[in-house]
């Protein structure tokens, strides 16, 4: 009897908590259905999935969804799409990289979620990058650890397209244009990068889908100069994107949380990346590797990271260059005034009197009995350390 009170509400109606109830079932998930069904009595069809996901994501789905038990010709109920739908929306990406395996296939979904489309010599990049995952192991939970510890977003676009046939979130357009890489290459190292290179989108939002970064440098329009270099990419107070493409084919990005400067030491915060697109494809994180010099005589001149990237100090042994700018339209424009306080401020000291030729100067020869030797005069010497 106690039994049979139990099963019924208190208006002596049948209880309705059976999991074949839209109304107890979560909210989210009844919503998803709903949209993916259209309201259509015959249920959850992978046809539904097809127009909203396209193949080969929506075959994946339907048998991570219906636990490969729900035959493709049947309909899904909400009850059996509700067991695992909210684990495709969580924080968690690692649920798409256990249903999209094998490697390739993972990476071929991964980029037309995110509208890449290889170009010539993008099989040798993705075999390198394939080679690079299976590193530590062919196993599902051997890329679940690489994807969590070196490209975390690689999933991302994925999961956007779901949640976009799920609940009509709008998917949005990224830009993986580059001079020198891939979009499949871009799309590799724009998914691997932490926030701190996708600025906020004001009011403390993240910009980290649409990925607008400003050109700061490119060698396709403006040459391989030291001189522009230094003229485009210094005194931008933040976060860059370098990409190198040096005469012997290798193909490398510097990635640095700090700005840019000369200096006989080492910089680079925390973030501080270097990633390998050719001969290999790694990435080596390592904060105080950057080194750079391309004025001051009194020290080495050249650019380098760590001992895994050498740039001498002509650039003579780059092919291409483009740095991009990470941290918004805000320090572009703090970077455009301090060029511009430069320029005024060069402009203001031609316009003074020099105390004659230096060489010439008594203040020099006082000096050099000193012991000092000036900058011109002294020979390079290797980077010394922090």
């Amino acid at each position: 009897m106690g039994n049979t009170k139990s099963a019924e509400s208190k208006s002596g109606a049948p209880s309705t908590t059976g999991p074949e109830s839209p109304r107890h079932l979560n909210p989210r998930i009844v919503a998803a259905y709903k949209r993916l069904t259209g309201g259509a009595e015959e249920g959850l069809r992978l046809q539904h999935f097809q127009d909203a996901c396209g193949d080969p994501l929506a075959t994946n789905l339907w048998k991570y969804l219906g636990e490969d038990s729900v035959s493709p010709e049947d309909s899904m109920s909400i009850d059996v799409f509700g067991r695992h739908a909210l684990s495709l929306v969580g924080t968690s990406t690692d649920v798409y990289v256990m249903l999209l395996m094998p490697v390739h296939h993972l990476l071929r979904v991964c980029f037309e979620a995110a509208g890449v489309e290889a170009v010539q010599g993008d099989q040798k990049f993705i075999s390198l990058l394939v080679e690079e995952m299976e590193s530590t192991g062919k196993e599902t939970e051997n890329i679940v650890q690489w994807n969590n510890s070196i490209c975390p977003k690689l999933c991302s676009a994925v999961q956007a397209k779901v949640l976009n046939a799920f609940y009509g979130i709008l998917e949005v357009k990224k830009d993986y244009s580059s001079d020198i890489l891939s979009p499949a290459q871009m799309f590799y190292l724009q998914s691997c990068l932490p926030s701190k290179f996708f600025p906020s989108q004001g009011q403390g939002e993240e910009n980290e889908q649409t990925r607008h970064w400003t050109p700061l440098y490119t060698s396709a329009e403006q040459g391989i100069s030291v001189n522009r270099f230094e003229t485009n990419v210094f005194d931008y107070r933040g976060a860059t994107v370098a990409i190198f493409k040096l005469t012997d084919g290798g193909l490398v990005a510097v990635a640095i949380d700090q700005e840019w400067r000369h200096s006989a030491k080492r910089f680079g915060g925390p973030l501080t990346a270097l990633y390998h697109f050719f001969p290999t494809c790694k990435r080596i994180e390592c904060a105080g590797a950057v080194y750079c010099n391309l004025k001051l005589r009194s020290a080495f001149m050249g650019l380098s990271f760590d001992k895994f990237l050498s740039i001498d100090k002509g650039m003579n042994n780059v092919a291409a260059i483009e740095v991009w700018g990470c941290s918004g339209a805000t320090t572009l424009q703090e970077q455009q005034k301090l060029k511009q306080w430069q320029s005024r401020q060069v402009e203001k000291n031609k316009r003074v009197p020099l105390p004659g030729n230096w060489d010439e100067n008594p203040d020099k020869t006082l000096l050099e009995m000193a012991g000092f030797t000036f900058s011109s005069e002294r020979r390079d010497e290797g980077p010394r350390g922090d």
